[in-house]
């Protein structure tokens, strides 16, 4: 189980597998993070298994916190604090994304653009 008390930052990232990726910010739950992430599955539906992210800092370093969840209920089954250089670009990464985006929840399906006229030719080529 990873060191509790770390500070934990508003946004959380939702990867699932079969749904996507959803974006949610300003989140202020119960200030842990396994209790969050497990409010936030009770609350979204047809999930399958994926992993959360949440950008953290302790001791002025910082770093990122993964869980993963399956589709057996709305549970963290695995869970781990990263403070390496990874996590900590990663913690940045999502700060600087979470003020370019400014919206309260995002799919990953409304990313989504057709493909310009080069990339079906570069299709049609190979």
């Amino acid at each position: 189980m990873p060191e509790q008390n770390p500070k934990l930052k508003d946004t959380v990232i939702l990867f699932d597998r079969d749904q996507g990726i959803s974006i949610f910010q300003n989140i202020r739950g119960y200030n842990n993070l396994t209790d969050d992430a497990e409010w936030l599955l009770e609350r979204t539906p047809q999930k399958s298994r994926g992993f959360i992210l949440r950008p953290i800092s302790k001791d002025g370093q910082e770093g990122i916190w993964v869980g993963e969840y399956t589709h057996a209920g709305n549970q963290i089954t695995r869970q781990d604090l990263i403070y390496n250089r990874n996590g900590s670009a990663m913690s940045k990464m999502i700060s600087v994304l979470r003020g370019l985006l400014g919206l309260p929840r995002l799919r990953s399906d409304l990313l989504a653009r057709e493909p310009l006229e080069e990339d079906r030719q570069d299709v049609e080529r190979s």
